[in-house]
C-alpha cells in the first residue's frame, strides 16, 4: 500500500505542478478501496497487492491523455513494482434517474394527417 500510496502522491503533484484544472480527478487502489471508498481505512486490513487507478474528467482529450502519460512516466521515476498500466480517453455517458412533481407535467396530444 505505500508504494501505491506514493505513486498516488506523486501522479498528483506532477498534476497539480502542471495546473490543469480537472472537473474531477480520482484515484483509488483496486483491490482495497476501489469499492469501499474511505470506509476501507477503517474496516478492511491492508493487502498484499494493489492496483492503482488514476481518472480525470477533462474539458479535453488532450487534457484527459496528460494523466495517463504521467502514470507511464512511474515506470521510471516512480516507487519500484509498477506493473503495467492501460491509459485510454472515453467520453463520459451517465443517466441520472429521477421523478417529477406530477404538475410540472403538460400533457397534450397532436394527430396530424400524414400524405
Amino acid at each position: 500500500m505505500s508504494r501505491a500510496r506514493l505513486a498516488e502522491s506523486i501522479i498528483l503533484n506532477r498534476i497539480k505542478k502542471r495546473k490543469f484544472n480537472f472537473k474531477q480527478v480520482k484515484t483509488e487502489c483496486i483491490g482495497y478501496n476501489a469499492i469501499l471508498g474511505d470506509l476501507a481505512e477503517k474496516y478492511a486490513s491492508e493487502p498484499f497487492e494493489v492496483r492503482l487507478r488514476s481518472a480525470v474528467k477533462a474539458d479535453t482529450d488532450a487534457e484527459a491523455r496528460i494523466v495517463g502519460d504521467e502514470v507511464e512516466s512511474l515506470f521510471l521515476n516512480g516507487p519500484a513494482g509498477a506493473a503495467g498500466a492501460r491509459k485510454h480517453v472515453r467520453p463520459v455517458v451517465a443517466m441520472y434517474s429521477t421523478t417529477t412533481p406530477r404538475e410540472l407535467i403538460e400533457i397534450s396530444m397532436q394527430i396530424k394527417e400524414v400524405g
